[in-house]
């Protein structure tokens, strides 16, 4: 008998193997003509170790995207931002190191109801690609949430609690110098990335010198390409929070070296001349 069990097992053991869920919160809700709402998508791998997502995301025609929150999201590179196209939402991601955890949150994604009706959002188009080294595909469960949208008032804006609650900044993070001879023509160039936790990052600004402030993406090329001035950047969150780092060219710092000196040796001088006078009239 136990030998039975045993062959049982080796034989349909593969089948038994669980595959990673994409989730979606909550399944089931009831909202109101003109309500702004916040489904939550998250990824479950069931210990298996994964690196990159495309989610496919089927709207009903009742319900129109508004923004996506990136806080606190497991993607860490966004490969391909939110677009949408016959009712359904795309975006991609990967996560360089991997994350075989539970509930890891991808993106909030923010709605409104327009009209009434009722219908579901659907990931089954979406796609989990395991960290193997080899891009393989997993056969990922997606869940459907249901959703209906009533005649009312439309006076809820989930979106906007969570945009007033956010008090922080996008964490501290430093700006690279590069040039590489297969980028930019060889021309210098910085990078920079950053984190929200929050409501998540919005844009980036990049100020060089005296210069304007500039919308900007990582990798950025330098217009001043001789780097005369101080480079600033800017992370700036759904909410409004900013953060801003510097970056001093190597090339700077040594006129402020000499001025430092100069200034200290002719503080030094001054102070023995005036210490030797009093010195002097004393005897």
């Amino acid at each position: 008998m136990k030998l039975i069990v045993l062959i049982i097992v080796f034989l349909f053991f593969p089948f038994f193997v669980f595959s990673s869920s994409l989730g979606i919160a909550p399944l089931s809700r009831q909202v109101e003509q003109g309500d702004i709402f916040v489904q939550e998508l998250y990824l479950n791998t069931e210990g298996k170790m994964v690196n990159a997502v495309e989610v496919s995301l089927s709207l009903p025609s009742f319900l129109k995207f508004q923004e996506l929150g990136k806080g606190n999201s497991i993607l860490s590179l966004w490969v391909e931002e939110p677009s949408i196209e016959n009712n359904i939402l795309s975006f991609s991601g990967g996560i360089p190191a991997g994350f075989g955890g539970e509930k890891g949150l991808l993106a909030k994604i923010v709605f409104k109801a327009e009209t009434e009706g009722q219908g579901f959002l659907d990931l089954s188009g979406s796609k989990v690609f395991l960290n193997d080294g080899l891009g393989t595909e997993d056969n990922a469960f997606s869940q459907k949430a249901r959703v209906v949208s009533l005649v009312g008032g439309g006076e809820t804006n989930e979106w906007q609690d969570i945009l007033e609650q956010d008090k922080n900044p996008p964490e501290i993070f430093k700006i690279e110098l590069k040039k590489d001879p297969l980028l930019f023509e060889g021309k210098y160039f910085i990078l920079f990335s950053t984190q929200d936790k929050q409501s998540g990052l919005d844009y980036y600004e990049v100020k060089e010198g005296e210069g304007d402030w500039q919308r900007a993406t990582s990798p950025y090329l330098l217009q001043d390409q001789r780097q005369k001035g101080i480079i600033q950047v800017k992370a700036v969150d759904k909410a409004g929070n900013e953060s801003i780092v510097s970056y001093q060219p190597r090339e700077l710092f040594f006129p402020y070296i000499i001025v430092s000196v100069l200034i200290i040796l002719i503080a030094v001088i001054v102070l023995s001349f005036y210490f030797l006078r009093r010195w002097k009239r004393k005897y």
